[in-house]
């Protein structure tokens, strides 16, 4: 009696799509933790033919592993600033991975006088109100399900001496705390906007006599790039 072995090897992919409706990131395909359980089955004929009884193999049984992924957008944006005041950007984080995560967020450094902090938006409004902005609601991570998003509210503050046409630019990273190495960033460019002026006066004639009439001129220019308003000029005669 002669025996004969076979092996027959298949492979099953664990695909993760990404989906992207509308410009954003989503991800999809097999949620981590999913079991899945499998045999197989043999089929065979005798030498006349005659098909005999099948044959089922064990029940082999996988567990999907987590996957890691994060998305930040808009990945880039920018915006106009004045000295001493503020402006603020809309930070969306979503969760791309196939299992619930925590994100750590980060904001790059900052010239010095120059502040950037991240809140929630409690209220849901898309708009970053007075009363969100207070210690208590400053962010530094976010939980998201797979396939869940939110946003965070950066707001930006320029110092009161900064500099006209300063660009600066300011990066919010989101990083995976199931997988460290997993991380995105978007950056939001904030150039100062101001107005920068300057006024002169000049006499002729510049050595007048007594009875002589003195004509005085007064010069403004507004050298920045953005808009002077409520200007006024006062000009005392000895």
């Amino acid at each position: 009696m002669k025996r004969t072995g076979f092996l027959t090897t298949w492979w099953l992919p664990l695909l993760l799509l990404t989906i992207m409706p509308l410009a954003s990131a989503w991800a999809a395909g097999t949620p981590a933790g999913t079991v899945i359980s499998n045999h197989a089955t043999l089929s065979y004929n005798d030498a006349n033919g005659n098909a005999l009884q099948q044959i089922s193999s064990n029940i082999v049984t996988t567990i999907v592993s987590q996957v890691a992924g994060v998305d930040v957008s808009p990945a880039v944006s920018a915006g106009s600033i004045a000295a001493n005041s503020s402006v603020h950007y809309h930070v969306n984080v979503t969760n791309i991975g196939n299992g619930s995560d925590t994100f750590d967020l980060t904001v790059s450094s900052l010239p010095a006088g120059w502040t950037a902090t991240l809140y929630y938006d409690t209220n849901g409004n898309d708009a970053l109100d007075l009363a969100e902005m207070v210690p208590g609601n400053v962010m530094s991570s976010m939980s998201l399900d797979a396939d869940s998003s939110d946003e965070v509210h950066m707001h930006v503050t320029a110092p009161e001496d900064a500099t006209n046409e300063t660009v600066v630019p300011t990066t919010v990273t989101a990083t995976s705390q199931f997988d460290d190495g997993v991380s995105d960033l978007g950056t939001y460019t904030s150039t100062v906007q101001t107005a920068v002026l300057t006024l002169t006066k000049s006499a002729s004639p510049t050595n007048p006599k007594p009875g002589d009439i003195v004509t005085y001129t007064l010069y403004g220019e507004n050298a920045g790039s953005a808009i002077a308003y409520d200007v006024a000029i006062t000009d005392e005669l000895p």
